[in-house]
Order: structure tokens, then sequence, then C-alpha cells
């Protein structure tokens, strides 16, 4: 029994007070809906400068940082606010990628040849979040 209360009050309790924590300070929230017949990836693209993420109209440097979306499905992209450094004036882009076309190409061969299906640029202050989402198609 004492066993279970210390697990719960200095393992747990905090575990989920950091999570909430973030939630509380998420700045850059972004909800993505795929409206289309076919699993999507999509990535909100930043830069890290001096140890804070910058928004940028740039292609992503990585692909480990693509989100999937199941046909007629959401998900969503967080940054908290303590990691961003932003102006709601700054532009940013949200890149949509076909699955198949990461399994056929390296990454490097996509961002040379442009090969995504969608690219959304917009200012920071246009993301939709909350109720509202990006919708793709």
């Amino acid at each position: 029994m004492k066993t279970s209360k210390f697990l719960m009050i200095f393992i747990i309790v905090p575990l989920f007070s950091f999570q909430c924590e973030d939630m509380l300070n998420a700045q850059w929230f972004l909800r993505f809906a795929n409206n289309s017949d076919k699993k999507v990836l999509f990535t909100v693209s930043f830069e890290l400068i001096g140890g804070k993420y910058v928004p940028s109209t740039k292609w992503p440097d990585e692909s480990w940082k693509l989100r999937p979306v199941q046909a007629h499905g959401e998900n969503t992209f967080l940054l908290t606010a303590k990691s961003v450094n932003a102006k709601r004036a700054d532009s940013i882009a949200v890149f949509v990628f076909d699955p198949d076309t990461l399994s056929k190409y390296s990454w490097e061969e996509i961002k040379r040849d442009n090969n995504c299906l969608k690219i959304y640029r917009m200012k920071c202050e246009d993301l939709p979040g909350g109720s509202n989402a990006l919708n793709y198609p």
C-alpha cells in the first residue's frame, strides 16, 4: 500500500504535471485534416537557430519530423512556447507528402525535385488552430 502511494505521489503526479504544463504553454498548435482517400504525411517548417525554433518557409531539413494522417483523419502539430522564437507576422510553411514518394526516393531527391503533394504558406497569425483545421486537399 505504501509503495503504491509513493509511486502515485512522487512519480505519476509529476509526470502528468509536466505534460499539462507543456500543453498550457503551447504556442504553436496546428490541426491538420486529411479529406482525401489516401494516407498523407505533413510537417510544419521550423529552423533551429540558437537553440530556438524559428518559423520558416524553407523545405524541412529532415524527413523524421513528418506526421502521418490517415485517409479522412486528423493529426496535430505542437511546439511549446519555451522552444519557439517567433512573431505573429512571421511566415511559415506546411508541407504535405505522399508516403509512397518517401519510400521510393531519398529525402535529398524529394527536396531537389520539389516532390510534395502541396505546400501551404501563410503568416503564423493565420495558422488555423483550436476548432479550425488546415484542410487537405
